[in-house]
């Protein structure tokens, strides 16, 4: 039997308490009723509970003392006392720069002494920190530096993971054998400790660990550890997700990250989303460079990688916006640059989309976000043709990629009655992110020399259907009847997403787009199902995929299905349109008429398996 309970120490920052951090007395107070509960329940040492109790211990807006350290301590190594999970979540972890409340701050030799016991006694499986000052630390220092007149990037500098801090983390990673789960969160590694010394190499250890299996370092820095990050995960052999996202990491940065991983023999997961991938180091266009991209191909054309989910998107091509004023210097535009660059970037990108063609790991990829890199007629006629080779991939994010109205339609026409039965979803409509939150804050003359791949602001808009004029919503219903006219020949795909942004922007006033609309979503329904498999296939030899009973089955019992032939077949009549848009709800509610003999045998559930 197995019982599962949290303790929190500390409480939240609140306005009421002036955002103070919890005190001292609290926290012993807390730290003491947790040895009380251990005492009385003999739960929680190794191997020393038959119930196999496990306690998930938090820590919030908490400030260590030498006393709160030597409470821990009792806890931690003489009472051998394990977790479930150890999270912090806006404690004292770094030194705050110009702390007037304790001018002698020795936060990181506390916190130090308390990650030591933690690794070093195999205390938890879980270990989560984020954020690394107090929430009111956080305001002084943001205040002080607004009085200075610094400007916000340099204010990063007053909340570093210290880099004393790096042997106990490299030392404790590569001795632990309890930790399952790593997860940083709001920090910065510093590579210079206190006495000037260079000290990187926070993540060493994971080269000689063996049990980790989830590394999320997710909305930190690690802008100056990249290096030595990617040694240690080119000799590990134990993880088997990374999450690096919105962590400050440049097109090199990337490369060596994603070079060091593609033989990897236990990774399935890989998120570097909202990194800077293709983008410039600064304002001279001729920077670019596309080695980041080069190693994607890499990457996807390994035979040892067993890479299962890919996510690039959202990547941001230039300098962050709190980076980049009115008055901030930028090269002149040369034109031959910028195309030049362009060519580069195509050519780069084509042979990652060539390389997808053949890999043979990949399930899930997510290139969403990524404004422009699917504008123009080569890139997404390479796409199509690399989906329709390979026979792996289950799901494909391209939404707010700038595909125009025409390749969309080609899409429908030309490449979904292609597509491998493997693929489920291709999704095309509903960018989860605005452009604009990326350019909102740059200039005209600005966007137009950092080379943004969409050069105004009206360009930014216009995207994936995004659009609010006459010309546009005409090409969006030659989209909607090219991607009808695909899936009729397409049984397998189930998701295209959002296809309300075909109309929503035309305020809904177009009933023939939405019926389009509606039609190609009970298409993809009935895929869904596994129903247009089952009624449409050869009467002399069945195409129903194996992987499509499991759908059919599970969904037999309570759920019925519209099905509709005119609505289905090619040489599609006039009146299967807006007469049959009309009925469609009338339809849905007497759906259970249209059930097969099939569908009502599979209700009767265990009576098939009397005969």
């Amino acid at each position: 039997m197995s019982a599962v309970s949290s303790y929190r120490i500390g409480s939240r920052a609140s306005k009421d308490k002036h955002f103070a951090a919890t005190s001292e007395s609290s926290i012993l107070r807390s730290l003491f009723e947790l040895r009380k509960y251990y005492a009385s329940s003999s739960c929680g040492r190794t191997n020393d509970c038959g119930t196999n109790e496990k306690v998930h211990l938090a820590f919030w807006n908490c400030r260590w003392s030498p006393r709160i350290l030597h409470s821990l301590r009792k806890i931690l190594e003489r009472d051998g006392r394990t977790f479930g999970s150890i999270k912090f979540f806006d404690c004292a972890i770094q030194r705050t720069e110009g702390n007037i409340e304790s001018p002698c701050d020795n936060t990181e030799e506390l916190f130090g002494e308390l990650l030591k016991m933690i690794l070093v006694n195999n205390s938890t499986k879980v270990l989560a920190i984020r954020g690394g000052q107090l929430i009111k630390s956080r305001m002084v220092a943001a205040s002080q530096h607004h009085q200075r007149h610094q400007i916000a990037c340099n204010s990063r500098s007053s909340c570093t993971f210290d880099a004393s801090l790096a042997p106990i983390l490299r030392e404790g990673l590569s001795g632990n054998t309890s930790l399952v789960s790593l997860k940083l969160s709001g920090l910065e590694f510093s590579t210079t400790d206190n006495n000037g010394n260079n000290n990187e190499g926070y993540f060493s250890g994971l080269a000689d660990n063996e049990t980790l299996r989830r590394l999320d370092i997710s909305g930190s820095d690690l802008s100056s550890t990249a290096t030595s990050l990617s040694d240690a995960l080119h000799k590990n052999t134990a993880l088997q997700y990374i999450r690096f996202f919105q962590s400050s990491l440049d097109d090199q940065s990337l490369a060596q990250l994603v070079r060091s991983v593609k033989a990897h023999p236990c990774l399935t997961t890989l998120d570097l989303s909202k990194n800077y991938l293709g983008a410039r180091n600064n304002n001279n266009i001729a920077s670019s460079a596309t080695v980041a991209l080069d190693a994607i191909t890499e990457l996807l054309q390994s035979n040892e990688s067993k890479l299962e989910f890919l996510d690039l998107s959202h990547q941001y091509q230039q300098q962050p916006p709190s980076m980049i004023t009115a008055n901030t210097p930028t090269a002149p535009l040369n034109i031959e640059s910028v195309e030049e660059e362009q060519e580069q970037y195509k050519t780069a990108f084509g042979r990652s989309l060539k390389a997808l063609s053949t890999n043979t790991s990949l399930r899930k990829i997510d290139l969403s976000g990524n404004f422009g890199c699917l504008q123009d007629d080569s890139s997404v006629k390479a796409l199509g043709i690399s989906l329709r080779s390979n026979e792996r991939l289950e799901y494909i994010n391209i939404s707010g990629c700038g595909v125009t109205s025409r390749n969309m339609a080609s899409l429908g026409r030309e490449h979904f009655p292609w597509f491998r039965t493997s693929l489920k979803a291709f999704v095309l409509f509903g960018c989860s992110e605005s452009a604009t939150t990326v350019t909102s804050t740059i200039t005209e003359p600005q966007r137009r020399q950092l080379g943004c791949p969409y050069n105004t602001a009206q360009d930014v808009e216009r995207r994936d259907g995004y659009v609010n004029d006459k010309h546009e919503q005409h090409n969006y219903h030659d989209v909607a009847l090219a991607i009808e006219d695909g899936l009729l020949s397409n049984m397998a795909l189930e998701n295209l997403g959002d296809l309300k942004s075909l109309f929503k922007n035309f305020n809904g006033n177009d009933s023939t787009l939405r019926c389009s609309c509606e039609r190609i979503q009970q298409t993809l329904n009935l895929n869904r199902g596994g129903r247009r498999a089952l009624v449409e296939g050869d009467a002399n030899e069945s195409q129903l995929p194996v992987g499509t009973w499991s759908h059919l089955l599970a969904r037999a019992v309570s759920l019925d299905y519209v099905y509709n032939t005119n609505t289905n077949q090619k040489g599609r009549s006039d009146e299967s349109y807006q007469p049959q848009c009309n009925s469609i709800n009338d339809r849905r509610k007497s759906s259970s008429t249209a059930s097969s003999v099939v569908f009502a045998l599979l209700r009767q559930g265990t009576v098939l398996l009397e005969h």
